[in-house]
């Protein structure tokens, strides 16, 4: 049985002990660096040697890419939120963990709220419109449609035009 003395030894160590491992915790969380992106940016994460397989936690926020001979990841925001991606060596052995945090880049950027229905201008230096989460759902659509057809004529006048150059050759 211990006395009044040792007692308050007891807890006296006890309580000295709890903030180093809380410390010690801290520290071991530092080693798992955090990647912070921008939303439809990227980002480039260093991995130690022998990464060959990569879990991403959710890859609707974040789209990651290995490239194993730089030892680095691509890191792409999606959408906004958190997660993770661990990686592996060839045994499965857990090598590294990097917390991803995707934000909204707001630079150059103008949000127009109507009530509950939002729509985002860049600006730079005029104002046009873009998609972004969290827009009206009819004004991204609308944009989304626009782009789309811009996209697809894009790509038919360059073919026209590649056709038209080699049949004058």
């Amino acid at each position: 049985m211990l006395s009044i003395t040792n007692r308050s030894r007891a807890v006296l160590l006890a309580l000295a002990i709890l903030p180093a491992a809380w410390i010690a915790t801290a520290s071991a969380d530092t080693l798992h660096p955090v990647a912070r992106v921008k939303i439809d940016q990227a980002t480039l994460v260093k991995v130690p040697d022998g990464v060959h397989t990569l879990v991403i936690g959710n890859p609707a926020i974040a789209d990651v890419t290995l490239l194993k001979r730089l030892n680095t990841l691509v890191v792409t925001g999606k959408s906004y939120g958190e997660t993770n991606v661990i990686a592996l060596d060839s045994n499965g052995n857990q090598v590294a963990t990097t917390e991803i945090q995707v934000s909204e880049a707001l630079h150059n950027k103008l949000l127009l709220q109507n009530g509950m229905d939002r729509m985002t201008y860049y600006c730079n230096p005029h104002c046009q419109p873009t998609v972004t989460i969290g827009d009206q759902l009819t004004y991204n659509s609308n944009l989304d449609a626009q782009i789309n057809q811009h996209n697809n004529d894009s790509l038919q006048n360059s073919s026209t035009g590649a056709s038209a150059q080699q049949s004058a050759h």
